[in-house]
């Protein structure tokens, strides 16, 4: 039985499969992994034919390896991390100062209140 090694690459930019074969000349592209062996193996007799490479009885098998490379980029999660912790830094400043805020308003109506009290207890003095 004679055996053709089909190459299947992902195009990452064209996000589709791509079958080649130097045999079988072959160069076709589809997104999904089993509709572009579906389609190589309904080619690829007539291919053969083509080619005068098809044997003249019995089988032959076609063998696909895929191959698929993927690119992660680590910093990303790195800065997500920074950014998430400078975000927690930002808020508890700013509840900081919204805390700081709101304790010197409370403080300023205190001292109008002691103040307004102290000119009372003066003037019934």
């Amino acid at each position: 039985m004679t055996e053709y090694m089909i190459k299947l690459i992902w195009d990452d930019e064209a996000s589709v499969w791509i079958a080649t074969n130097d045999d079988i000349p072959v160069a076709m592209e589809n997104g999904s992994l089993d509709a572009l062996a579906v389609k190589v193996k309904s080619m690829a007799t007539a291919m053969l034919e083509e080619n005068n490479g098809l044997p003249s009885s019995g089988e032959i098998q076609l063998r696909f390896n895929a191959e698929r490379i993927e690119r992660l980029a680590i910093y990303e999660r790195e800065m997500d991390i920074d950014i998430q912790e400078k975000s927690e830094e930002l808020m508890t400043d700013l509840q900081f100062l919204a805390y700081k805020e709101s304790r010197d308003k409370l403080e300023a109506s205190l001292r109008k209140e002691i103040d307004l009290l102290q000119s009372r207890c003066t003037s019934l003095c």
